[in-house]
């Protein structure tokens, strides 16, 4: 199961003014949806495919709007634990703002 945690930093959006918030989460919550995925109670989006999160990953981690108003964007790929309890979650934000050349396949293999 791939899952992705993703926060806007709200205050700093709001704080600039220069773009939305709502219209920010109202973006990533509908691509979310279009894969059919969904929002789970603890906050991180699931039952989307692998392909469909990393286009998203991918299109995201390209993005400016995201990068300079991401304040967490996690993955969490279960389908390759070793170990059922080990918990497997990837700080994509910290990966990407290190790669300048946001190779995204690197950084998840």
């Amino acid at each position: 199961m791939v899952r992705m945690f993703i926060e806007l930093d709200k205050e700093k959006i709001e704080r600039e003014g220069i773009y939305s918030y709502e219209k920010m989460q109202q973006y990533i919550d509908e691509e979310v949806l279009l894969m059919g995925g969904y929002k789970d109670t603890d906050d991180w989006y699931t039952n989307g495919t692998w392909e469909g999160f990393m286009a998203l990953a991918t299109s995201l981690g390209k993005s400016d709007w995201f990068l300079d108003n991401a304040k967490n964007f996690l993955w969490n790929n279960k389908d390759y634990e070793k170990n059922p309890g080990d918990v497997c979650i990837n700080d994509l934000l910290e990966e990407i703002r290190k790669e300048s050349n946001k190779n995204f396949e690197k950084i998840l293999f």
